[in-house]
């Protein structure tokens, strides 16, 4: 990545806002981060540390009360077109099939119906959903709604990944099965991705690099470098430490296991 310009430029950000009794409450204390092309970066960090109000910040729904944020060298105003979001909740249409949810978005841009049905049926077959393409979100998994929700977002082709807690509603056993989707899905053509997580565990075995951010206000507490992640077991040596690391970075009262 060297000699590249970062796909993200996070510039001394900071948010505040007024509470009904009139007190200034500061969320994000002026943070900078530079993301590179293809990177999978972990926000990491205790409830109320202003992890989403960050990614909400890169997003474009909320406005800094100071610094910039920059995508592709371009400044945040709303929501660029080169950025896909993928919430906790999944937010599927409840009368749309598996296939039109995920076509949702290229019908929305007038793509012609055999080409969008093309499309989407790429992208629901990328995040192992074959067979299902007539079925109801009622009639899916946690899982598999996090799936859909994963390649409706994926089927508008963004070079930019929001995901906040897209998992963490999930049992165990399921949380551990999307993660390493979400992997083979991303190593297909690397987008920049910004993941937002409470769980040292997650943040281990998904980043390129996690930022541990304080507690409110948000800011950079430390940067943890988790290279190599898909070479090695939750169970090695190496996820071990690294777990540590992130755990001796948040502090003793504020361990996440």
């Amino acid at each position: 990545m060297a000699g590249r310009p970062p796909r993200i430029v996070v510039d001394d950000v900071r948010l505040a806002f007024r509470a009904p009794d009139g007190a200034d409450i500061t969320v994000l204390g002026g943070i900078s981060l530079d993301i590179e092309p293809s990177e999978f970066l972990c926000l990491l960090g205790p409830s109320g540390c202003g992890k989403t109000t960050l990614l909400n910040c890169i997003a474009g729904f909320l406005r800094p009360s100071a610094g910039r944020i920059l995508i592709a060298g371009a400044p945040v105003a709303g929501t660029p077109p080169e950025v896909g979001i993928v919430f906790q909740e999944h937010a599927l249409f409840p009368w749309f099939t598996v296939r039109q949810n995920v076509e949702y978005g290229l019908k929305v841009q007038g793509v012609p119906r055999d080409e969008r049905a093309r499309v989407a049926a790429d992208f629901v077959e990328l995040v192992g959903l074959r067979g299902f393409e007539n079925h109801y979100p009622h009639q899916l998994s946690g899982g598999m709604k996090q799936r859909v929700g994963i390649a409706r977002t994926l089927v508008n082709r963004p070079s930019v990944l929001l995901m906040d807690e897209p998992f963490g509603a999930l049992d165990a056993l399921t949380r551990d099965a999307m993660q390493e989707e979400l992997l083979r899905v991303w190593e297909r053509d690397r987008k920049t991705v910004v993941f937002v997580t409470h769980s040292i565990a997650e943040a281990v075995f998904l980043a390129d690099r996690v930022i541990v951010m304080t507690p409110r206000p948000g800011a950079v507490r430390a940067e943890v470098q988790v290279g190599g992640r898909r070479l090695r077991s939750r169970t090695s040596d190496e996820f071990v430490a690294a777990y540590r690391a992130l755990e001796q970075a948040l502090g003793r009262e504020e361990s996440l296991r």
